[in-house]
């Protein structure tokens, strides 16, 4: 290998253990309470938004067509943390679908909760994966050797319990996964 192909390559491992590193102490301050929420009025479309145009080069790139559909919902939360949980189920969208698949993002108030779901047109969550996807560390059959470390979804689902929410997922007969954030 080249001089330079070895320091990108040493460029992308250590940003990839950086952000286990991240993660790890993420995980590691919400068990020890030392991980606060900074709850304030927000735009859950201009969070859901944002998260779309963070992910949506990664989406074009694969050929992978992200829609945003949502009406005019205001609720008080860590605007920043919610970003993360959406951010995190978009990069995976995305990363386990094929080229040509769409996600959908939808937004909508039922009661006093704001219900959101992701849903992608990928492959199934294999059935025996479906329970332990948000336990930390947990990575199933299909996650091949993606490099990560499985503490993304825990983290989410930390996240969304910490603000009185819940992530949940289930496979769509069509094929794909739907993942319902409250």
């Amino acid at each position: 290998l080249s001089i330079r192909r070895q320091r990108q390559m040493c460029i992308r491992d250590s940003s990839r253990i950086r952000a286990m590193v991240e993660e790890l102490m993420t995980l590691a301050q919400m068990d020890s309470w030392q991980y606060s929420l900074q709850l304030a009025p927000a735009s859950l479309d201009r969070i859901l938004q944002d998260a779309v145009e963070a992910v949506e080069p990664k989406a074009l790139r694969f050929g992978i067509e992200i829609n945003l559909y949502g009406g005019n919902i205001n609720l008080t939360c860590d605007a920043q943390k919610l970003y993360q949980v959406f951010l995190n189920l978009l990069d995976n969208a995305v990363k386990y679908s094929e080229k040509g698949s769409r996600v959908d993002v939808t937004a909508a108030e039922s009661g006093e909760h704001a219900i959101v779901r992701v849903k992608d047109t990928g492959v199934w969550i294999p059935e025996e994966d479906l329970p332990h996807i948000f336990d930390p560390f947990y990575r199933g059959e299909s996650s091949g050797g993606s490099g990560h470390a499985g503490l993304g979804l825990a983290i989410a689902r930390r996240i969304m319990s910490l603000q009185g929410g819940d992530i949940c997922v289930e496979n769509l007969s069509s094929g794909g996964a739907s993942f319902c954030i409250r």
